[in-house]
């Protein structure tokens, strides 16, 4: 799905919803950037939400593994990032993981 700058979006930016198995799915945005004091910007974004694999073996992905496992990938990920977030309501879910990739 591709969104255009506008109400719903800062900035022009392609979904794309990936899905690996009936419980495990990934959402990526790829977003097109001007910034002339560094040049262009093509930046990915993908989000996948962690609540069904923590729920599914809570004692091997305690929140400080998780947080020990993202630091060390983003020791070895030459451009972006590795990002943990938690929900802030009800309706979001409760762990996600984003990924930040900028070229």
């Amino acid at each position: 799905m591709f969104l255009e700058e506008g109400k719903h979006a800062e900035m022009d930016t392609l979904l794309l919803g990936l899905e690996m198995e009936e419980d495990l799915s990934i959402d990526i945005s790829c977003n097109f950037v001007y910034a002339p004091e560094f040049g262009n910007v093509l930046q990915y974004y993908g989000q996948m939400e962690l609540d069904p694999i923590l729920e599914e073996n809570p004692e091997a992905f305690t929140e400080i593994n998780v947080l020990q496992m993202i630091n060390e990938l983003n020791r070895g990920l030459p451009v972006g990032q590795i990002l943990y977030m938690h929900g802030e309501n009800d309706k979001e879910a409760r762990h996600l993981l984003g990924i930040v990739i900028r070229c």
